[in-house]
């Protein structure tokens, strides 16, 4: 988008029809590190704390949330409660903004498999060898992701924010900011340099940076102006994802089994048919192509919890085969490690803190009865 068409863009933008709520508020670098102590601290009193690894960097503090890693093993005594945000101080909670990871050994040592993740830092406890993947693994394991990244946010998650009436400031500026992850990962992936998606990266850490000194009105038109070139450069990036794909010939089908799919809104569920705008019951959001069906439906192969989740939640037909092997394998460990992780957490009774769960989750009663005390609370679900 030319400067000119932009300026005419953001004057033209309607922010009376948008609530805005949870708006940031400024913090101080003792804050966070007052936080990050006030954590560790108290989750590593659990027998069954062996590390906790921090995500990331602290970009704009008041924006800006803290991500912990916490590795448990069987031993763990305490309740699901005590492992909540709830317990901490408001300060500490308003830094920590969300209920934080929890993986068992198996998912720590082969992280990058599970999810991506850049800049994790040890903290506390045992220092786990992390394998890397490298040449080809490294090459299919990052577009195995992207494609989970596509399903799980990239189609329909920024223009799901563009039609609600009510926007959750401090989450939309989160989740604007991560879109320079997935372009990182198409970058890579692909050789290829996208100076559109660069300039919005670019542009939009230079706003994000300077929120605090900017009038409320202009920030917040600019806010959505940030929202509707996301919301365009997510669908170029599922174009890549998706090209990517094909170039590389990952799954080979009938023309005829061509169909296209949906999401009804959630998500995670999905639908695939002969694409019709009669057949699809949320018609604004974007059709998707077959290939990332066909990337989920492998997942259902194998047993486990969040095999059997995806499979309840895909309705798709064809048929279709997986032409490159190291494709096929990656994949395989992969959702045996989501499977695997999905288990571990049910087995000591925690319910949040998933990573890539598809939607799954298991509400123990305690969960239940939190979640009737705190209706007026609202908790960011981590897919």
């Amino acid at each position: 988008m030319s400067m000119s068409k932009s300026n005419v863009y953001k004057n033209n933008i309607e922010v009376p029809r948008y609530n805005f709520y949870n708006e940031p508020i400024m913090c101080t670098p003792e804050d966070y590190d007052t936080a990050k102590d006030e954590f560790v601290h108290h989750i590593s009193k659990d027998p069954g704390v062996i590390s906790i690894y921090q995500i990331g960097n602290v970009g704009v503090y008041g924006i800006s949330d803290l991500d912990f890693i916490v590795v448990l093993d069987e031993k763990v005594k305490s309740k699901e409660y005590y492992f909540s945000i709830r317990n901490f101080s408001k300060k500490t909670r308003y830094i920590l903004w969300h209920e934080q990871y929890f993986v068992n050994e198996v998912s720590i040592k082969n992280l990058h498999q599970v999810t991506s993740l850049f800049n994790l830092s040890h903290l506390y406890g045992e220092k786990f060898e992390i394998n890397e993947l490298r040449g080809e693994e490294l090459k299919y394991n990052t577009l195995i992701l992207l494609n989970d990244i596509c399903i799980v946010s990239l189609c329909y998650e920024y223009l799901s924010y563009l039609k609600s009436k009510k926007l959750d400031v401090r989450l939309l500026l989160a989740r604007l900011n991560s879109l320079k992850y997935p372009i990182q990962m198409v970058k890579s992936l692909s050789g290829k340099s996208f100076p559109e998606f660069d300039e919005f990266i670019y542009n939009f850490g230079k706003f994000r940076s300077s929120w605090f000194d900017l009038d409320k009105i202009e920030r917040n038109k600019m806010l959505i102006y940030y929202l509707y070139e996301a919301n365009t450069i997510s669908q170029k990036l599922v174009k890549q994802i998706q090209e990517y794909n094909y170039v590389e010939n990952i799954f080979s089908f009938s023309s005829k089994d061509n169909y296209e799919g949906y999401f009804d809104g959630e998500g995670t569920l999905i639908k695939f048919s002969k694409y019709s705008q009669s057949a699809n019951t949320n018609q604004e959001l974007p059709a998707v192509d077959i290939i990332f069906g066909f990337h989920l439906k492998e997942y259902t192969k194998f047993p486990g919890i969040i095999s059997n989740h995806i499979d309840s939640h895909l309705s798709i037909s064809g048929i279709y085969q997986v032409n490159k092997d190291i494709y096929k394998n990656l994949q395989k460990e992969r959702i045996h490690l989501l499977n695997n992780l999905a288990e571990f957490r049910d087995s000591i009774g925690i319910s949040f803190g998933g990573i890539f769960t598809f939607g799954y989750r298991k509400i123990s009663l305690s969960s239940r009865l939190s979640f009737v005390n705190v209706l007026k609370s609202v908790w960011r679900r981590i897919v």
